[in-house]
């Protein structure tokens, strides 16, 4: 506007006619001549702080570019589909490895490491619904390393325009943790006594072995300084002699004389070094000691390998088995009684494989602090192995009183939560007891016995115990040997899988079929599946059952694809931790039948934490999800919310009685009633008569299978069934 109105003024004059200027006085146009002049002047002074004004500007937008372009956090700017539109160059460096790519228009999922993308899919999608600002951390893979990025992206004000993402490497920080945790690992564990002192030399962190070889426990020692330890037999110029070269060299090594919290005195090779931080102060000091009292400190350590579970610290199997038979012993020269209670924890393999072995560890030492809680210090409390412990417990006079310890310890479960990252849970356990002389009068038998007991334990119930009885022994044995036949069922030939159809309701069509898996022995018959899963779940058999039934439903879906149906596939257990581990649909293709997942409600919500991710990439490929049995489970439809569910299954319970039990008929008319309004596909099981099916069809329920229809059938039978009920349908 100021440059306007001076060019204006300046324009004044300029416009005068030569006729005008013939009518001046000649001082009048010395005074237009000298106001010309002015305005001139005027223009060019304004012309150049115009000038320097674009200067200064187009160095600042250059300073910005800089920054942005040498910047060590990597940029770019993308769309809510993952296109980029421009980056600098710590970002091209992040995603490939160089920095001369230009990276405009590619996509950002390219760069995930395969199988990745989920995270970033979510990521962006959150965005899309409208967050501000959101994160996640993305791995990727170039030149053969993986990286770890931290993803932090914003939305312009408004959330019109594209996205802006900060990328940060991770990675060294996410090896840093993995390499602290694995020297905290190797700290605890050690073979060598370890012990660190602040600068101060209070002592601030021992690990195991330093107890093992002096007695003291951590509380005994923490704040206080390694002089306690001094034995006595070194003069004070050895110990300045010590010091002096620590603080020259840095480090010490040599033989000294400490004594135990016995009172013993013993010789050990000791190494201490100083820590100092960026500015050469000392921090820490970390004395590292091994007892060198030779073949009494190898044997010590032969026998913690030998004798001592790695993970509890707990005595192994061998330890157990010599204890027992040394109690047996004295059971047998005093007249005194036993009892052998063998423990195995309730639903250890499905906690293992929805948490982790990480936090199955914690769970097993969680579990064996409880146990010896809850027993006498001259009891043995022992892990065999697995989720499997025992206790001994000496100088029994009543039976009673094993049943009060095994109470004791099952209460103590109950009432215990465990808890862990991201959750918590309350432990249960199975308990069998056998009892000396009464059940057996050797470590073999007393045993076996209590490992009856237990799974009896087990099939009445779970959670509870049972004194062994000689009528298990039978049920024991046969249960050994369907686990022996079990096991050579495939290569027998003695599995296959059978189909039930599932019936529109509407029009009669058969929709679908339930994909259901039967052992056929020559010893036990037709065996009920819920017997032969639930004993291959336990027997760790699960995996290649679970493996053979997939390859032969992915053979039976390529048959299939002209029919025009799905396929069900339930997974209340027998497939769950492939599809946990993402490799359940490798022998999948687009040529075969539609797919659909059933699961249970418990299912859903005991491995929700890991479930919720795995379903949406599930549904992404195309398969369909629906619920089990629904309405046995738990009360709470948070998870309908939660899961991407497409299907209701009425269980057959609530179905059975609809026509004679008002409460059934109407909590299967509410499940119904429920579907539709979530747009849900709902199917009845268990349908046998016309009542019912007449009921369900009136409520609105889409399909049905049951034994009106037909049973589970062979796969020429349902070819025929297919074929026969579609001729009958115009």
């Amino acid at each position: 506007m100021e440059y306007r109105s001076l060019r204006g003024r300046a324009e004044v004059p300029a416009a005068i006619t030569s006729n005008e200027i013939k009518g001046l006085s000649e001082q009048e146009i010395r005074r237009l001549i000298h106001e010309l002049q002015v305005h001139q002047i005027e223009l060019q002074t304004q012309n150049e702080e115009l000038r320097r004004a674009q200067d200064d500007l187009h160095s600042s937008e250059q300073r910005y570019r800089d920054l942005f372009e040498q910047a060590p956090v990597g940029y770019i700017v993308l769309d809510y589909e993952g296109v980029i539109y421009q980056t600098n160059r710590r970002a091209v460096e992040l995603l490939t490895g160089n920095v001369t790519t230009d990276l405009r228009n590619s996509i950002l999922y390219s760069f995930c490491s395969p199988g990745d993308g989920d995270p970033l899919y979510h990521h962006l999608r959150r965005l899309a619904k409208g967050l501000d600002q959101d994160r996640c951390e993305l791995s990727l893979k170039h030149q053969g390393e993986e990286i770890v990025l931290l993803l932090e992206t914003k939305r312009v004000a408004g959330g019109e325009g594209p996205l802006r993402t900060a990328l940060i490497d991770l990675t060294e920080q996410k090896r840093a943790e993995s390499n602290l945790q694995l020297a905290a690992k190797v700290f605890e564990n050690a073979a060598e006594g370890i012990m660190v002192t602040d600068a101060e030399q209070r002592i601030i962190s021992i690990n195991r072995a330093f107890t093992s070889i002096t007695g003291y426990e951590t509380h005994e020692v923490i704040g206080r300084n390694p002089k306690f330890l001094s034995s006595g037999r070194h003069n004070r110029g050895f110990y300045r002699d010590m010091w002096r070269k620590i603080h020259q060299r840095g480090r010490w090594e040599g033989e000294i004389w400490n004594n135990r919290k016995n009172g013993e005195t013993y010789p050990e090779h000791l190494s201490i070094i100083c820590i100092r931080n960026i500015d050469e102060r000392i921090t820490h000091y970390v004395g590292v000691f091994f007892d060198t009292s030779g073949q009494e400190f190898a044997r010590r350590q032969l026998h913690q390998l030998a004798y001592y579970d790695e993970l509890t610290g707990l005595p192994n199997r061998t330890l157990c088995l010599d204890r027992l038979e040394t109690a047996l012993k004295l059971c047998h020269r005093e007249g005194t009684g036993l009892a052998l209670l063998f423990l195995d924890l309730d639903r250890f393999k499905h906690v293992n494989d929805a948490l982790g072995h990480n936090i199955g560890d914690k769970l097993l030492e969680f579990s064996a602090n409880l146990i010896r809680k809850c027993v006498r210090e001259s009891d043995t409390v022992s892990r065999l192995g697995g989720d499997e412990f025992t206790v001994i417990l000496n100088d029994l006079e009543r039976h009673e009183e094993a049943a009060l310890v095994a109470e004791k310890i099952l209460n103590t479960f109950r009432t215990t939560t465990f808890h862990y990252t991201g959750g918590e849970l309350v432990v249960a356990a199975s308990i069998g007891i056998s009892l000396f002389p009464l059940d057996a009068d050797n470590v073999e038998n007393l045993l076996r016995c209590a490992d009856i007991a237990m799974y009896r334990a087990k099939d009445t119930g779970r959670n509870d115990y049972q004194f062994y009885a000689n009528e298990m022994s039978a049920r024991y044995e046969t249960r050994l040997a369907m686990e022996t036949d079990l096991r050579r069922a495939e290569e027998n030939r003695e599995l296959r899988m059978v189909y039930q159809p599932c019936i529109d309701l509407e029009t009669g069509r058969i929709k679908g079929a339930e994909a259901l898996m039967r052992w056929r022995s020559p010893r036990w018959g037709d065996v009920d599946p819920a017997i032969f899963i639930a004993l291959a779940e336990e027997t760790g058999l699960i995996m290649p059952l679970a493996q053979w039934g997939l390859s032969a439903v992915a053979e039976q879906a390529a048959h299939w694809s002209q029919l025009g149906i799905r396929l069900s596939i339930n997974l209340s257990g027998l497939k769950l931790k492939q599809l946990l581990e993402g490799d359940l649909f490798s022998q999948w293709t687009g040529s075969m039948c539609p797919i659909e997942l059933e699961l249970t409600e418990t299912v859903l919500m005991e491995y929700r934490e890991r479930l919720d991710e795995r379903l949406n990439h599930v549904k992404r490929l195309g398969i369909t999800i629906a619920v089990d049995d629904f309405g046995t489970g738990y009360s709470s439809l948070s998870y309908l919310k939660q899961f991407p569910i497409d299907c209701l299954k009425i269980d057959s319970s609530f179905v059975r009685d609809v026509e004679q039990d008002p409460n059934d008929a109407a909590i299967a008319a509410t499940i119904i009633a429920m579907a539709r309004t979530l747009d849900l596909r709902v199917v009845a099981e268990g349908v046998e008569t016309e009542g019912q099916y007449r009921f369900l069809k009136e409520q609105g329920c889409d399909e049905a299978q049951g034994f009106l229809f037909s049973p589970a059938l062979e796969v020429d039978e349902f070819e025929r069934f297919f074929s026969a009920r579609h001729q009958q349908i115009p």
